[in-house]
C-alpha cells in the first residue's frame, strides 16, 4: 500500500510541473477547432481545403525542428550542469539562424504552393483552396520559428507558466482576427491562414519581452557561430524524422483523399478535434525531454531514467483519459461544424478508431522525448519513421491504389492502419528505452 501511495505521489508530482504545458498544448489545439470552425461555414470543400493546406504547413514546420529539438536538449543539460551562459548562446545562436531559415523556406514556399497541393490532393477544387489557405499562413512561418525556439528553451528551464500565458494570448489573436478577416473582410479561406499567421508573432513576442530573471538566462537573438551548429546538428536527425513523417502524412493524406472528399474532410474535422486529446501528450514528451536533460546534465542518469519512465506511465494513464473523452464525444461534437451527414457520421468514426490507440501514442511521445532529452536524437527518429512507413503509409497506399473496399470501409480501413502503427511504435520503444537508455544516453554539456 505503501509503495503505490508513493506512486501516486511521483505522478502527482510530475502534473505539478506539466500541468501549464498540458493547457498550452490543448489551448493550440482549441485554436487550430476555432479555425476549422469558422472555416466550415463556407462549406466542405473549405474544410478539406484548410485540411489539406495545413498539412502543407506541417510539412514545412519540419525546418524549425533541428533547432527546437537542439536547444531543447543542449538548454535542459546546460540548466542541469549549472551553466547559464552556455543555455544563452545556444537559445540566442539557434533563434537566428532558424529565423533566416524559415524566412528562405516561406519564400520559396509561397512559389510552389500551387503544384504542391495538386501533388497533396486529387481534387483540383480543393488543391486550389488548400493553396489559397497555404500561401496566406506561409509568411507566419518565421514567427512561428521564433515562437517554437524559444518555448524550447523556456520548457528547458521548466519555466511552463510563461508558455501558458504566451499561448493564451496567441490563440485570443488567432480566434479574435478568424471571424474579422474571413467574413467581415471577406478574405475566405485566406483569412484563417493570416489570422494563424498573425497569431505566431504574437507569442513570440510574449516569450522575448520577458527579462532574464524570469527565465535564468538571456533568450535575446545571437550572431549564429559554433552553438547554433551543435544545436543543428543534434536537431537534424529529428529533422530526417519530420521530413519523413510529414512525407508520410501526405501519403496517408492522398490515400484518404482517394476516398473521397468527404473522407478528406472527416479526417481533417476528427484530426482537430483528437488534436485537443493528444496535445497533452506532447506536452509530456518536450517535459520528458527538459526533466530527463537536466538531470543527465547534472550526471545523474540512473534517475533520469526512472524520471523519464514514470513520465511515460502519466502520459498512458492520460492518453487513455483522453481517449474515453474522445469515445464521449465522438456522437454529438462532429455535428457542430456545420457539414453535411456523411461527414459528421464519418468524423464519429475516425474518433472511435483513435480513441482505441490513444493511451500508446501518449507512450510513444514520453519515450521519444525521454530518449531525446538523454542526448540520443538518431535512435527515435529510426524507430518513428521506420514504423510509420511499414505499418501506415504501406497498407493505406495498397488500400488506395487498389481499392479493395468501397463506401465507408475505405477510410475505414486506412485509419485502421493508423492504429497499428502507433501501438506498434509504442511497444518497440518501451523495449529500447528500458533495455537500453543507459547505452543511448550523451552528456553534451559539462
Amino acid at each position: 500500500m505503501g509503495r503505490i501511495a508513493e506512486e501516486l505521489r511521483s505522478y502527482l508530482a510530475v502534473l505539478r510541473e506539466s500541468w501549464p504545458l498540458i493547457i498550452a498544448e490543448s489551448i493550440s489545439s482549441i485554436a487550430w477547432l476555432v479555425d476549422t470552425f469558422f472555416v466550415s461555414l463556407l462549406g466542405d470543400v473549405a474544410v478539406a481545403g484548410v485540411g489539406a493546406g495545413g498539412y502543407g504547413s506541417w510539412l514545412l514546420g519540419a525546418f524549425n525542428t533541428p533547432f527546437y529539438v537542439g536547444v531543447m536538449v543542449l538548454a535542459s543539460q546546460a540548466i542541469g550542469a549549472r551553466s547559464p551562459d552556455k543555455a544563452s548562446r545556444v537559445t540566442g545562436e539557434s533563434l537566428t539562424a532558424a529565423s533566416l531559415l524559415s524566412a528562405a523556406v516561406a519564400g520559396i514556399a509561397y512559389l510552389i504552393a500551387d503544384d504542391f497541393m495538386l501533388l497533396l490532393t486529387s481534387d483540383p477544387v480543393t488543391a486550389a483552396t488548400a493553396s489559397t489557405y497555404l500561401k496566406a499562413r506561409v509568411w507566419g512561418l518565421p514567427g512561428l520559428t521564433a515562437f517554437l525556439v524559444l518555448d524550447a528553451a523556456y520548457r528547458a528551464a521548466k519555466r511552463n507558466r510563461d508558455i501558458l500565458y504566451a499561448s493564451l494570448i496567441s490563440a485570443a489573436a488567432n480566434a479574435v482576427l478568424d471571424p474579422i478577416l474571413i467574413f467581415y473582410a471577406e478574405l475566405g479561406v485566406a483569412g484563417a491562414g493570416i489570422a494563424t499567421a498573425s497569431s505566431f508573432y504574437m507569442g513570440a513576442t510574449v516569450l522575448m519581452i520577458y527579462p532574464r530573471k524570469r527565465l535564468g538566462f538571456s533568450p535575446w537573438p545571437r550572431v549564429p557561430r559554433g552553438h547554433a551548429l551543435r544545436s543543428l546538428a543534434l536537431g537534424l536527425p529529428t529533422f530526417a524524422e519530420r521530413i519523413l513523417m510529414n512525407s508520410a502524412h501526405g501519403f496517408y493524406i492522398g490515400a484518404i483523399s482517394r476516398c473521397g472528399s468527404e473522407a478528406l474532410a472527416a479526417q481533417t474535422i476528427g484530426v482537430r478535434i483528437e488534436s485537443i486529446a493528444f496535445m497533452p501528450g506532447f506536452a509530456l514528451n518536450t517535459y520528458a525531454s527538459s526533466a530527463v536533460g537536466q538531470l543527465v546534465g547534472a550526471g545523474r542518469l540512473e534517475e533520469a531514467k526512472e524520471e523519464g519512465w514514470r513520465i511515460a506511465k502519466v502520459a498512458f494513464l492520460m492518453m487513455a483519459l483522453a481517449g474515453a473523452a474522445l469515445v464521449a464525444v465522438s456522437l454529438y461534437v462532429p455535428y457542430l461544424f456545420g457539414v453535411s451527414e456523411e461527414v459528421a457520421h464519418l468524423s464519429m468514426i475516425y474518433l472511435l478508431m483513435a480513441a482505441a490507440s490513444e493511451p500508446f501514442l501518449g507512450l510513444v511521445f514520453a519515450l521519444t522525448g525521454g530518449i531525446r532529452g538523454a542526448g540520443n536524437t538518431l535512435v527515435p527518429t529510426a524507430i518513428n519513421a521506420a514504423g510509420i512507413y511499414l505499418f501506415r503509409v504501406t497498407p493505406s497506399v495498397l488500400v488506395a491504389a487498389l481499392h479493395p473496399f468501397s463506401g465507408v470501409a475505405c477510410p475505414v480501413a486506412i485509419w485502421a492502419s493508423m492504429d497499428a502503427d502507433v501501438i506498434a511504435r509504442s511497444l518497440i520503444l518501451t523495449f529500447v528505452y528500458r533495455r537500453w537508455l543507459e547505452r543511448l544516453a550523451r552528456r553534451w554539456v559539462s
